[in-house]
């Protein structure tokens, strides 16, 4: 069961909004140009990781934690 989390807003230059799910290791990522991806079974480490530093830009953030290793993805046009 998908239980997002909306992360806090921060600066990012192509990452609009992420929501996690930390037991279920889901992140959905809502990118600026309105493409939507789901990323399964995402470190819960990394995960926390974004919800206590609140510091961290939300695309570094993808570009460190997903993009290198989540190669299928689910994508969600809008």
């Amino acid at each position: 069961m998908f239980l997002p989390m909306l992360v806090s807003p921060r600066s990012s230059s192509c990452v609009e909004n992420i929501a996690v799910d930390l037991l279920g290791g889901v992140v959905s990522v809502i990118y600026h140009n309105g493409s939507q991806f789901r990323y399964e079974n995402v470190s819960r480490r990394a995960i926390l990781n974004l919800i206590l530093n609140k510091n961290m830009s939300l695309g570094f953030w993808v570009n460190e934690n997903l993009l290198p290793y989540y190669k299928n993805v689910a994508c969600y046009a809008s």
